[in-house]
C-alpha cells in the first residue's frame, strides 16, 4: 500500500490547527473532552499526541508517516470527530486544494505550519 501523501500529511495538520482555534472559540477545553479534572487548552500539539496513541492501538504506527493514503488516513479522521463532536463543532478536514483554502480559510500553507494572514482572523462558526 502507498504512504499518505504530503498533501494529506499538510491538511492533517491544517485540520490540527483548524480544530485547535474552533475549540478556542468555542471555549472547549481538554478536560471536556477526556473528562479530567485539570482545565487544559486543546492544542494541535495535543491533537497530534491523541492521533499518535491512536494509530499506535489501531496499527502499531510509531508515526502518522505511515498512515496508508486510502483507509487509514479516513479512518483516523472519522475516530477523531467522532470523539471530538462529542463535546464541539470540528471543523470539516481540507479536502480542497491550497488556493481555496487560502482563499477561503485566510490559511497560508506548505510552510513547516499554517497560520492566518490575518492576527485577528477568526474560524467561522460551523
Amino acid at each position: 500500500m502507498t504512504e499518505r501523501t504530503t498533501q494529506q500529511n499538510k491538511s492533517l495538520h491544517l485540520w490540527f490547527d483548524m480544530i485547535e482555534k474552533s475549540a478556542e472559540n468555542q471555549g472547549v477545553t481538554q478536560e471536556m473532552l477526556i473528562r479530567h479534572a485539570t482545565q487544559l487548552r486543546v492544542t494541535s500539539w495535543w491533537l497530534k499526541s491523541a492521533v499518535h496513541q491512536l494509530i499506535k492501538a489501531l496499527w502499531g504506527y510509531t508515526s502518522t508517516t505511515q498512515l496508508k493514503k486510502t483507509g487509514d488516513i479516513d479512518i483516523v479522521i472519522d475516530h477523531l470527530t467522532d470523539w471530538l463532536s462529542k463535546e464541539m463543532e470540528v471543523p470539516p478536514f481540507p479536502h480542497d486544494d491550497q488556493k481555496t483554502l487560502q482563499e477561503n480559510m485566510g490559511y497560508k500553507t506548505g510552510g513547516h505550519y499554517d497560520y492566518p494572514d490575518d492576527p485577528n482572523f477568526e474560524l467561522p462558526t460551523i
